[in-house]
């Protein structure tokens, strides 16, 4: 049994349809708690494997390739969690490291490839944007 950690995330589907659907796969198992209303989803994972994350995000793209959605996983131990940010155009899409509460950590490995104030601009400006929507439609009771 691989390391375990905290998941959680926030989806905007294109539809209320597509919403049902993603509540659907994620309700099969793969997640500890799910709520839907109309568009909006949210999910949590208490002691889920380290790396679902990505296997969930890929799962939310597949079933809606349209959907926004703001997802991550924990830190543990010595490691930071992983982000992974969508805009639901396809046009922006993000991953980067995080802490505990989702928020963009970008390491020496995103700063080497985009510089510093490129590496914040590119990851976590987005990932604050998305955030800041998301947390929005949850205070208009959007997300239950």
């Amino acid at each position: 049994m691989g390391d375990r950690t905290y998941h959680q995330g926030r989806i905007i589907a294109s539809t209320a349809e597509k919403a049902g659907f993603i509540v659907d796969e994620l309700d099969n198992g793969l997640v500890d708690e799910v709520r839907a209303n109309g568009r909006y989803v949210a999910y949590t994972l208490e002691e889920g494997r380290c790396g679902a994350t990505a296997e969930l995000v890929g799962l939310i793209e597949s079933t809606d390739p349209g959907a926004a959605y703001y997802c991550w996983e924990d830190p543990i131990y010595e490691y930071l969690g992983e982000l992974f940010v969508s805009d639901g155009a396809g046009q922006r899409k993000h991953n980067v490291e995080c802490d505990g509460e989702g928020r963009p950590r970008p390491t020496h490995h995103v700063v080497e490839q985009y510089g510093v104030q490129e590496a914040f601009a590119v990851d976590a400006i987005a990932a604050f944007e998305q955030a800041k929507k998301m947390e929005k439609a949850g205070r208009e009771g959007q997300i239950i």
